[in-house]
């Protein structure tokens, strides 16, 4: 177990189940403490920013003690509501493999910087810190900004494959237009007919490639 080494075990130790109420002690500051120290052996301190895996941690140590604390202080306020020392254990044991899947979490080189910021935002509740939502949210941004990008490429795509057409077709509007508002005597039927064939063909184009895109 990951959770020997950080001396956890001894903080989650309960000797009794049901308590009076207010007896309960508060261990966030000890298990903040093993947890900072644990993150502080994973991070990298480049041009003045630490990184964990080449993710941003986004805080300094001191910001991450206190959202440490003040998450494992709200276990404690629980653990009081329910008078249960072993809905605190609970909630400790929940929340610290919660951050070791976090950890596991910015391993992944497939998550971009911009998704694990996203996660982020949703992981950082007001004062606190929820490491179960910040990697599920990964997954869910992920999906989200993956589909977006697969779209954002295929409408590049699809903009060059029907750019040549819409330059050329607005110029023969443009050119039968011309035709068109030309004094009879110095218009010419034909050409405008020409335009007019040319134009239906490379809307026709047009449709096609988009009706292929959409088809795909």
């Amino acid at each position: 177990m990951k959770f020997k080494k950080f001396g956890l075990f001894f903080l989650l130790i309960s000797s009794s189940f049901i308590v009076h109420a207010g007896a309960i002690d508060s261990k966030a500051g000890q298990a903040s403490k093993l947890l900072i120290d644990d993150l502080k052996s994973k991070v990298i301190l480049s041009n003045g920013s630490y990184s964990l895996n080449n993710k941003p941690i986004l805080f300094d140590f001191n910001v991450w003690d206190i959202r440490l604390k003040n998450t494992f202080d709200r276990c404690d306020e629980e653990a009081r509501y329910f008078n249960s020392e072993s809905y605190q254990k609970d909630c400790y044991t929940k929340f610290i493999r919660s951050y070791y899947d976090w950890i596991e979490a910015s391993k992944d080189p497939k998550i971009s910087l911009r998704v694990w910021r996203a996660a982020a935002s949703d992981g950082l509740i007001g004062p606190r810190v929820d490491f179960e939502h910040w990697t599920s949210m990964i997954r869910v941004y992920q999906a989200r900004f993956d589909k977006l990008d697969k779209e954002n490429a295929d409408r590049e795509k699809l903009y060059a494959e029907i750019g040549p057409y819409d330059s050329e077709l607005r110029q023969v509007v443009q050119q039968r237009t011309r035709e068109m508002n030309k004094p009879s005597l110095f218009g010419s039927k034909k050409k405008q007919d020409e335009l007019y064939q040319r134009q239906i063909e490379l809307e026709d184009k047009i449709r096609q490639i988009r009706a292929n895109h959409q088809s795909n």
